[in-house]
């Protein structure tokens, strides 16, 4: 029962705060160069931890053990991107600052939320992907820096930004993180089938 569900469970919540943590980095910044730089700290964290992260770990689906884990991977995100942001004051900057990014979130259309979903989807797998081909921290660094600049969507990031917005718990939230959810796996999915496909 420990090895098989607390341990990876553990490890999810990890991840889900220090993505969380990321994106207060981010939300903490008056520049979005700066910011996107920044919160990559958490994926390089989760990364060099070996800690289960949804959006790094869907692209390796393959891998039966990995596909088992993938529900309590996302329920870990959850639960460590919502006790990071139930401990922020409700009177922070942050708060606001969380509030203004999500509004805009909540009323895309089904066709840009699938769209920026599934880039951010792929940018994180060529992330994760590239640094355990090459080692280098950079591959790391600048998929996440252009998944953030171009507005794609992350689902465990979207999680904290609700979160922090009172906003994650409500139909319109869980519906938005569904579709966020799925379009992160085709995103992923479609590089890594490709990649499969032309290395073997």
């Amino acid at each position: 029962m420990k090895d098989n569900v607390l341990k990876p469970l553990a490890s999810a919540v990890l991840s889900g705060i220090l993505i969380g943590c990321g994106c207060l980095i981010y939300m903490s910044t008056s520049s979005n160069v700066v910011g996107s730089f920044l919160f990559s700290f958490g994926l390089i964290t989760i990364v060099l931890r070996g800690y289960l992260l949804y959006t790094g770990k869907i692209g390796y689906i393959w891998d039966k053990e990995i596909l088992k884990l993938i529900p309590l991977i996302i329920l870990g995100n959850l639960i460590g991107t919502t006790l990071l942001a139930f401990i922020v004051p409700e009177t922070s900057a942050l708060v606001t600052k969380a509030i203004a990014l999500t509004e805009p979130k909540l009323v895309k259309s089904l066709s840009q939320i699938m769209f920026d979903s599934i880039g951010c989807g792929a940018m994180m797998y060529l992330a994760v992907d590239g640094y355990r081909i090459k080692n280098n921290l950079l591959l790391l660094i600048f998929p996440v820096m252009i998944f953030i600049l171009c507005g794609f969507e992350h689902s465990v990031a979207d999680m904290l930004y609700l979160g922090c917005a009172g906003e994650l718990y409500t139909l319109a939230g869980m519906k938005f993180i569904g579709i966020v959810i799925i379009g992160n796996a085709i995103g992923a999915l479609f590089f890594s089938f490709f990649h499969k496909f032309v290395k073997e």
